[in-house]
């Protein structure tokens, strides 16, 4: 029988191999969790007793209530909440819990599109109006709106509809949840202030994954020139946080481990000729080793680049390639 897997928002839940993913990336989660997650998933909608969730996290043993309590509100606090700000597992008082997501069974083709390296992503978060009067939020609302419609323009960038990101406006954010709600691996945000006939806009891009600025900036336009100028600080805006977004790209992207210690191994044996390619023997040896190494794990990026290396050095010290 084929092993199930479950999918739910940007979660790919395997009950018998133990795993949970998270946009592809391995979520840490305990036994007593997986257990529990993997029945009320596999019964969504339904409510399970607590004697029933009992029984299929701590089996044939008797344990207290108390123990239940603290297991679902650790996963909880693992899963987040959904984009409406639902909880995943609702309490039935007195009486169980019920897992409110919907669910998909996945084939084998699902599981790989799942598992896969996600596509870089952005949303556009509401600029905050931080000017004394509220009525010149249309001024912030106006240029996130414009760097969306030129983000999208970026054909390596998927840029998450206005409708969704804008949902987030007057919340306290956490990039992180953001960044599970809505399956983006940025957020670009900021703010725009008004003093006297002057305005500040603060702008800033993070990686949701791991919570941390990419870039920053700060224009200071005055207000008679808002309208002629905002396309201009929109298209400013999009032309630095681009190649930084880019940047960040190529260093997740070379920085992803090998799925084969194989392969990594290969590519420390090649370093040392790779250093010292004085001669054509010393380039052949690379090559050698780097060609084992991408027949070992052809989608390991350093191989592939450092492989890739080798042959352009080749054609430019004007060597015949290897036989």
């Amino acid at each position: 029988m084929p092993e199930q897997r479950l999918a739910f928002g940007p979660f790919v839940l395997s009950p018998e191999a133990g795993t949970l993913l998270r946009q592809g990336l391995p979520v840490a989660i305990s036994y007593r969790g997986l257990l529990l997650l993997s029945a009320m998933a596999r019964n969504a909608g339904e409510v399970l007793t607590k004697s029933e969730l009992l029984d299929a996290a701590w089996p044939g043993t008797a344990v207290e209530e108390s123990n239940l309590s603290v297991q679902v509100a650790s996963l909880r606090r693992l899963l987040g909440s959904m984009a409406d700000g639902t909880e995943w597992i609702a309490t039935v008082p007195r009486v169980g819990y019920r897992f409110t997501g919907a669910i998909e069974r996945l084939d084998e083709a699902a599981v790989a599109r799942n598992s896969a390296e996600p596509e870089p992503s952005i949303a556009v978060l509401p600029f905050v109006n931080l000017s004394d009067d509220a009525e010149q939020q249309y001024f912030a609302d106006g240029l996130a709106e414009d760097i969306i419609v030129r983000l999208a323009r970026l054909r390596w960038l998927f840029v998450c509809a206005r409708n969704s990101s804008f949902s987030y406006r007057n919340k306290a954010l956490d990039v992180k949840q953001v960044g599970r709600e809505l399956g983006v691996r940025y957020v670009l945000g900021g703010s725009v202030r008004r003093s006297g006939q002057r305005l500040r806009i603060s702008a800033e891009a993070s990686d949701t994954s791991r919570g941390r600025q990419v870039w920053t900036e700060r224009y200071d336009v005055e207000l008679a020139d808002f309208f002629t100028l905002q396309d201009q600080i929109a298209d400013s805006v999009i032309g630095a946080v681009e190649p930084k977004l880019y940047a960040a790209e190529h260093q997740r992207y070379i920085s992803r481990p090998p799925a084969s210690l194989d392969a990594w191994g290969f590519v420390m044996k090649a370093m040392p000729h790779i250093w010292s390619w004085s001669s054509e023997s010393e380039l052949a040896a690379a090559e050698q080793l780097l060609r084992r190494a991408v027949d070992a794990d052809p989608d390991y990026p350093r191989a592939n680049s450092l492989f890739a290396w080798t042959m352009a050095s080749r054609a430019l010290l004007g060597l015949a390639e290897p036989a």
